[in-house]
């Protein structure tokens, strides 16, 4: 059997061994229950407008009896500053925005309380920005699931938006970042209803800042034990659309 995973920077986490990634756990699981040997290709993907066009040629090139669609809420939720002052100041501003990048992924700094309260107060000043809308998510998904179930043979899970990440460790921030993601979970939720398609939603996410323990230092990427867990959740879907369009 041939998955292709569509999805996101957990799919290659180097700070994940390789036999604990949710992609090695999810492939293990969907190999036991249906007795066949499962060979996972992952891509991660970008939601630019080429998105559509790609995922048609990664169907041509891996011929996938199935295939697992994640949709980050990274794209939609994050509030970045360094994208902010990429898209204020230009060049310059990109520039600032690629140091303060590295100095975040510095372990050391991640979590100091000094370093911490000067993007907080940087955050206060100058705001910040998303990538994309979650509109514009919502009408590149769609598109994406679309061209997927041209391939009639595919089995296709849709993974929606997991968590909520807010831009501060505040109520307010929190809220608008759980607004974003449920207009995207929503949407996701009753496309998937209306066309049959096995659909791995969350009703409610947690920001990062109140599950500290569940992630690494950049309060982005997942720790061993929730690529654990969600490389059960994602089997268990996978098996139960495979069984739905493989009945016999």
């Amino acid at each position: 059997m041939r998955l292709l995973r569509l999805g996101n920077s957990y799919e290659t986490d180097a700070n994940i061994a390789a036999d604990d990634n949710k992609v090695a756990v999810s492939e293990r699981l969907l190999g036991q229950a249906l007795g066949e040997d499962v060979e996972t290709t992952s891509r991660v993907i970008w939601p630019g407008p080429e998105l559509p066009e790609l995922i048609d040629r990664w169907l041509d090139r891996y011929d996938p009896d199935i295939a697992l669609l994640i949709v980050s809420s990274y794209w939609f939720t994050n509030v970045s500053l360094p994208l902010q002052l990429e898209r204020r100041f230009g060049r310059v501003g990109k520039a600032v925005a690629r140091r303060g990048e590295l100095l975040v992924r510095n372990p050391r700094l991640a979590r100091n309380p000094v370093f911490e309260r000067a993007r907080q107060s940087a955050r206060k000043r100058l705001g910040g920005a998303t990538h994309f809308t979650p509109e514009y998510i919502n009408e590149l998904m769609e598109t994406c699931i679309r061209r997927i179930l041209l391939r009639e043979q595919v089995a296709l899970v849709v993974r929606g938006p997991r968590l909520a990440f807010a831009f501060e460790d505040t109520p307010k921030s929190k809220r608008l970042a759980e607004e974003r993601r449920q207009i995207v979970h929503r949407r996701l939720r009753e496309l998937c209803a209306q066309l049959h398609i096995e659909y791995i939603g969350y009703e409610s996410a947690q920001a990062p800042q109140d599950a500290r323990s569940e992630f690494q230092d950049d309060l982005v990427h997942a720790t061993t034990a929730v690529h654990a867990e969600q490389g059960e959740i994602e089997a268990e879907a996978l098996i139960a659309a495979w069984r739905s369009q493989h009945p016999a």
